[in-house]
């Protein structure tokens, strides 16, 4: 009897199995909340200081140049978005084309080291998060549209350049309207 008691002693029990497997659960899926709501905060913060960057890139173009990139006034008045996107990281020259060397001509720029992504949006599926959408449409405040193909919305008209809402949470988007970003 002693013998089968030191036998059975150090064994587990499939119950006690059971409750550590269940602990080891709950911590797993207690850490693995937590991790998911740290990369939403650092996806929110990199998509405030991203579209600060584009803000603030816009404003000095318009400074530099008397308009916005891709307005009625600008080179790339038809909103080429290759070429919006070099307006931003190349240089320029008063009308608003685009070199990728300076000279006495593309004096002005670069606004930007690199176009900034969408962190939101990755590159599968043949979508950039750097792709812009313009519109040069009549219309002043057009709907975004599902099914686009653009991480960033851009109105010349305005200078206004926003995050294509595709996985960002409403309350993200209402935090980043009432701080101007």
């Amino acid at each position: 009897m002693r013998a089968e008691a030191t036998a059975t002693k150090g064994k587990a029990t499939k119950a006690e199995i059971a409750i550590v497997l269940m602990a080891l659960a709950l911590v797993g899926a207690a850490l693995s909340a937590r991790e998911s709501h740290r990369r939403a905060r650092e996806k929110q913060a990199i998509l405030e200081a991203n579209l600060s960057a584009l803000r603030q890139a816009l404003e000095a173009y318009r400074r530099d140049h008397g308009f916005y990139p891709c307005s009625e006034l600008d080179a790339n008045r038809k909103g080429d978005p290759a070429i919006f996107r070099r307006q931003l990281t190349w240089y320029t020259d008063p009308a608003g084309n685009v070199s990728a060397s300076r000279d006495s001509v593309f004096r002005l720029g670069p606004y930007l080291p690199a176009f900034p992504p969408n962190p939101y949006w990755g590159s599968r599926g043949g979508l950039s998060s750097v792709e812009v959408r313009i519109d040069t449409s009549p219309e002043l405040n057009p709907p975004l549209r599902q099914g686009t193909s653009a991480a960033w919305y851009y109105n010349p008209r305005r200078g206004e350049i926003r995050p294509f809402p595709r996985g960002i949470s409403s309350r993200t988007l209402g935090l980043l309207a009432q701080s101007g970003n």
